[in-house]
């Protein structure tokens, strides 16, 4: 599934449908930022996979990543360009295209191509 969206510089928000991605859902359900699963550091499973974090939050280029599906309430994304097996992956954490990346900690995993 590939969303749409647009980023706004002006107000650091990222539109959807003409409406802020953070009142899509309410920013504590939009974004992991406040999910307790994100802050204590808990893996990701998705996909039969485990994801663990990996750096601190980056910004992305809008288009650069693509909804690949959903985690406890929060979307999941890969790489625009990137198939199954993705390697890794990227959860929103705030507005402004703002996502935590999430690294397969399979060894198998980072070694198919994609």
């Amino acid at each position: 599934m590939q969303i749409e969206a647009e980023y706004r510089p002006q107000t650091g928000d990222t539109l959807v449908a003409g409406r802020p991605f953070s009142g899509e859902r309410g920013v504590a359900e939009g974004y992991a930022s406040r999910e307790s699963w994100f802050v204590a550091n808990e893996p990701v499973h998705f996909s039969s996979v485990r994801y663990i974090k990996l750096g601190r939050p980056r910004r992305f280029a809008p288009g650069s990543l693509r909804r690949v599906g959903e985690y406890r309430g929060v979307g999941v994304y890969a790489e625009a360009q990137r198939t199954v097996p993705w390697g890794a992956l990227y959860i929103p954490t705030g507005p402004g295209c703002e996502f935590q990346p999430y690294q397969s900690d399979s060894p198998a995993e980072g070694l198919r191509g994609g």
